[in-house]
């Protein structure tokens, strides 16, 4: 898995603060070589398959309400299972 590494501008007791942050790196080959391309969008489409989210309206807007501990434990296993298969 690739990490992305650069520095934000953080308000801490009022003053900006330049803090580290780290992502994973979608950019380019992917984020691992055996996940697939848009596998995101694919984790969060079988979370809200999993737990019956069918979204809601909000103004015009078709929107989705998600836990947001619920699909990072769901993710996080999704996203192991898949980079350990050879």
């Amino acid at each position: 898995m690739r990490i992305a590494v650069f520095e934000v501008p953080v308000l801490e007791n009022g003053v900006r603060v330049w803090k580290e942050m780290k992502e994973i790196d979608t950019s380019g080959a992917g984020a691992h070589p055996n996940w697939p391309d848009r596998f995101f969008a694919h984790i969060v489409n079988l979370y809200l398959a999993k737990t019956h989210n069918r979204g809601s309206r909000v103004g015009y807007a078709h929107c989705f309400l998600i836990d947001a501990k619920g699909l990072l434990e769901f993710a996080l296993a999704r996203m192991r299972s898949v980079a350990l298969k050879a």
